[in-house]
This record gives C-alpha cells, sequence and structure tokens, in this order.
C-alpha cells in the first residue's frame, strides 16, 4: 500500500497526535470520575482521524477502501464513550451499570463487525467510487441500510449528551458553566459538520468529509478544557451525588405536595424504596414524618426539634422546612431532618452528671449538719431508757424516739451512698432526687 501526502493530512494527523496527548494526560487522573471514559474516547477520536487521514493519503481505491472500512473500528464508540463520560461528569454515573453500558455497545459493536465485510453484503458500504478533486483523489461512498441505523443511533445518544449538559448549565455554579459550554461546542461542531455531509449539503463544495476535521476544532476545545479549565483538577461534583450521600433525610415536595426528590436516608428513615415513594403524595408515603407535610406553610422557615416513634424505638431529629423560590416564586419545599437521639442522649447523660454532683454536694453538706444532732438526740434517749423502767409508758415513747433517730441516720447513709441521678414524682407534678433509686445501697 502507497500513500501519497496531500494538504489534508496535517490538521488531521494534528488532532489525532492531540487526541492521543490528552490520552496519557487523562491517564494521570484515572482516579478523577470520567477520566476513563475521556481516556476511551480521546483514543476512538485519534484512531478515526487518524486513519482518515491515511484514507485521504492511500493511493488506489483498494487502499482507500481499507481505511474507510478500518474506521469503523473507532467512529461507532465515539458517542457511546462520550455520553457515557458526561453521565459521569455531571454525577450520574449510578445510571451507568454493566448491564447498560454493554446494552449499549451492542449496536457499535455490530457496526463494527458489519464495515470490516461490508464487501460481501454492503449492510455499511453499498458501494465506492474515486473522484478527483484538485489532484486528490477522494474516496465517496454510498451507505448501506445499517450504516443509516448505525447513523440514527449515533445521533441519538449525541443528543442526549447534549441535552444533559445542557439542562445542568442551569444548577451549575458559575466556575463550572466554562467547562461545560466547552464540552456542549465540542459535541456539537464535529456532529453538525457531519449532518451536512450525510444530507448531500454542498457547502465546502467537496466531498471530502468534514467531520473528522471539525474534530480538530474538537480536539484543541478539550485540550485547553484539560490545561486551562482544568479539566480533572476541578470536576464538579454531582447534585445528585450531594444529595445521596448526605447521612441527613433529604425530601422535596412540590407545590401539590408530592415527593419530587429523596435521598437514601430518608428511605432509610421511612423504610421505603425511593421508586415507591418519588411522585406520590406525601401525606400518604411518608410514613412517622406525614403529618409534617401540613406545617405552617407561611413561615419563611422553620427550625425545631421533633420526636418521632420509629420501628426501632424514640427518635429526636433537629427538622429543618424552608421554602425553594424560582423567580421569587414559592415552587417547592425543602424538608431536613437530622438524627441527634445520640446528641441528645449524650446532653441528658451530661446533665443527670451535673445534677448528680450537685446533689452530692448538697448532700454532704445536708449529713454533715444532721449527722450530730442526731447522734445527739439518739444518745439522750438511751440515757433516758436507762433510767426509766421498761414497764412505764414513757419507756416505749422514748423506744420510739431513738427507733426514728436511727432512720434518720439509715437515710443520711444512703445520702452519702449517692452515684446516679434518679428521680420520683411528687405532689404537684414535681420531681424530687429519688435517694432509694439514687443509692446502690438499697438492691446491696
Amino acid at each position: 500500500m502507497t500513500w501519497i501526502y496531500n494538504p489534508f493530512m496535517t490538521p488531521l494527523l494534528g488532532a489525532s497526535a492531540v487526541c492521543f496527548g490528552l490520552l496519557f494526560i487523562a491517564g494521570r487522573y484515572r482516579h478523577t470520575p470520567g477520566s476513563a471514559y475521556f481516556t476511551l474516547l480521546m483514543l476512538a477520536m485519534g484512531a478515526w482521524t487518524a486513519m482518515y487521514g491515511l484514507e485521504l493519503a492511500a493511493v488506489g481505491i483498494a487502499g482507500k477502501r481499507f481505511w474507510a472500512q478500518a474506521q469503523y473500528l473507532a467512529i461507532p464508540y465515539v458517542p457511546v464513550f462520550w455520553l457515557a463520560f458526561l453521565l459521569t461528569y455531571t454525577g450520574k454515573a449510578g445510571w451507568l451499570s454493566g448491564r447498560r453500558l454493554a446494552a449499549g455497545l451492542a449496536i457499535p459493536m455490530a457496526t463494527s463487525l458489519l464495515a470490516i465485510t461490508s464487501a460481501r453484503h454492503g449492510l455499511v458500504l453499498d458501494s465506492v467510487r474515486l473522484e478527483t478533486e484538485g489532484g486528490i483523489d477522494i474516496l465517496v461512498r454510498t451507505f448501506g441500510m445499517w450504516f443509516w441505523v448505525h447513523t440514527i443511533y449515533c445521533y441519538a445518544l449525541l443528543a442526549a449528551g447534549c441535552l444533559l449538559i445542557g439542562l445542568s448549565l442551569n444548577r451549575t455554579p458559575q466556575w463550572y458553566r466554562g467547562q461545560r459550554w466547552i464540552l456542549l461546542i465540542s459535541c456539537l461542531v464535529p456532529w453538525l459538520g457531519n449532518a451536512f455531509y450525510l444530507t448531500g449539503a454542498d457547502i465546502t463544495h467537496t466531498q471530502v468529509d468534514p467531520t473528522p476535521f471539525l474534530f480538530t476544532l474538537s480536539v484543541v476545545l478539550l485540550g485547553w478544557a484539560v490545561f486551562y479549565g482544568r479539566l480533572f483538577d476541578v470536576i464538579p461534583i454531582g447534585h445528585d451525588a450531594v444529595v445521596k450521600s448526605l447521612p441527613d433525610s433529604v425530601i422535596i415536595l412540590d407545590r401539590r405536595d408530592r415527593v419530587v426528590e429523596i435521598n437514601p436516608a430518608a428511605c432509610r428513615l421511612i423504610g421505603e424504596s425511593a421508586t415507591d415513594i418519588v411522585g406520590r403524595s406525601a401525606r400518604i408515603v411518608l410514613g412517622p414524618i406525614r403529618h409534617l407535610v401540613d406545617r405552617e406553610r407561611a413561615a419563611e422557615e422553620i427550625r425545631e426539634d421533633i420526636e418521632l416513634d420509629l420501628d426501632e424505638g424514640r427518635g429526636v431529629f433537629h427538622l429543618r422546612i424552608a421554602p425553594i423560590r424560582r423567580h421569587g416564586r414559592r415552587v417547592a419545599r425543602l424538608f431536613i431532618l437530622q438524627d441527634i437521639t445520640a446528641s441528645r442522649h449524650a446532653q441528658d447523660d451530661r446533665l443527670d452528671s451535673e445534677k448528680l454532683k450537685a446533689a452530692l454536694e448538697m448532700a454532704g453538706a445536708v449529713c454533715h449538719k444532721l449527722n450530730q444532732p442526731i447522734q445527739g438526740i439518739s444518745g439522750y434517749a438511751e440515757l433516758l431508757m436507762l433510767k426509766v423502767a421498761p414497764d412505764d409508758p414513757l419507756y416505749k415513747k422514748i423506744a420510739g424516739i431513738k427507733n426514728q433517730t436511727e432512720k434518720m441516720g439509715e437515710i443520711t447513709n444512703k445520702l452519702m451512698g449517692i452515684t446516679r441521678y434518679r428521680t420520683a414524682r411528687y405532689t404537684a407534678g414535681e420531681t424530687i432526687v429519688d435517694i432509694d433509686q439514687s443509692s446502690p445501697s438499697r438492691t446491696e
């Protein structure tokens, strides 16, 4: 196979070289979300532009047809890897399951196989012929039926990618929008050129396919995004990924109180899956928190601590209800429930500890003041009992005084032995320290 240099080769091989260069640069960011698909995208784009350059340089129809068919080892995979990269880049990588990716590669793989064997059936390249333009032989193609199936599929994937970028622009921080505009333009430019080529629009006045040449512009834009826009250094975290990773329960209700978004933490709290909740009335599906739906709507924001009866017991949550506005109008409400059960228990334990310390200090002071009078009364009672005959009516009363002083001594001993804080109900709904429960001597 022989080649003749022509001016078309320079931009094509240059674009191919940049693609392979970006491929190796992306390899340095292999742990960054989307870098693997970006690497595969650059590999496919680089191979496509390089092989089209070799097709234009090849001499004879056989050599040109060989490279025209070889290009389909790369062309069908560009839209697939492009969409996969955008899904990961915009935080929707969860949609890319292995089964879906394999299904997405089915048509490209079939296209590659049919293109290589196209001389037998003509399903991709039905026929080819040579036309000379400015002294350069150009391979003119007539496409078969499967080529149009492949083309419609590729355009659908590219349209989905562009729609994904377009929808994300409104809720993308300002410093990320430049990246996404670059990605959008780098996708649109070559495929618009390809559409003009396939529809026969005589814009360039040549039979040369402009798509690989327009990839040169795309590659320049992507190169700028990598080097100056720091595409992989400041890749944005998707909104969905952030919401799903929050430990707090997040629920968004629309104006009709239907659930429009819910994160995994809230699903665990309610005990239902997101597919069973989203789109349904909050009063029906929110289970233990359905009563929160009718909270005051006029307030700008509500913040308070609430208690909820859950399957695993009673929980304490910090509730925040805030309006979501668009163009000044309230369009939804945001509910955030932060589980503070553990911290509330820790706070209660700390308060109990402080109360116990105060009770112990008071008990020590009371016992110190009471012990001496109690001992004095008990001692005087014993002396009186020695001077009074056992059959004397006063003896029984003096013995009663001595017994009561002994009980008071037991109470002071319990006060001195308090090790925990326990309370008991008293009159008028008040609570007092339960000396018996607070002292371990009760159970000893």
